[in-house]
């Protein structure tokens, strides 16, 4: 499983959780509650990703997403869930290639997904897991793989 501790970061931290999460049950929790759309802002943020790509990896709606971050809402549990997911990505991207490789893996065409970008993959758990299998490949060739 991907560092928990950079998941939280990647999210913003307790800053933006407005919570300290040190286990597993603590980010199920916060998602249930549904993450402040902040958190996915930091999440694009740290991935480098415009609204638009953050929305069709997540599956959220944009406009949708846009009132939320103007009213300052939270997202709902399964969008919430779906941020988490992106973030815990992203976090396992960034153990296995690197903080800033990582992120930048996520950007790029890759042949193991037909020339698709893995970051628009991960807007279903079919995709995520083909990300993630990736992913475990690269490590256990190592980065040059």
């Amino acid at each position: 499983m991907a560092n928990l501790v950079r998941i939280v970061e990647i999210l913003g931290g307790h800053r933006v959780l407005r919570r300290r999460i040190v286990s597993d049950e603590g980010l199920r929790e916060a998602v249930l509650e549904g993450l402040s759309a902040q958190a996915a802002l930091e999440l694009a943020k740290r991935l480098n990703a415009t609204i638009a790509a953050l929305t069709e990896a997540t599956a959220i709606d944009r406009r949708t997403f846009e009132r939320r971050i103007a009213g300052g809402a939270r997202l709902k549990a399964d969008e919430s869930d779906r941020v988490v997911r992106v973030a815990w990505i992203a976090a396992r991207a960034m153990d296995v290639l690197g903080l800033e490789a990582g992120a930048g893996w996520l950007h790029q065409p890759n042949r193991a997904f037909g020339g698709r970008v893995p970051l628009t993959l991960l807007s279903t758990d079919v995709g995520t897991r083909m990300v993630e299998q990736a992913l475990e490949r690269i490590e256990r060739k190592g980065p040059a793989a």
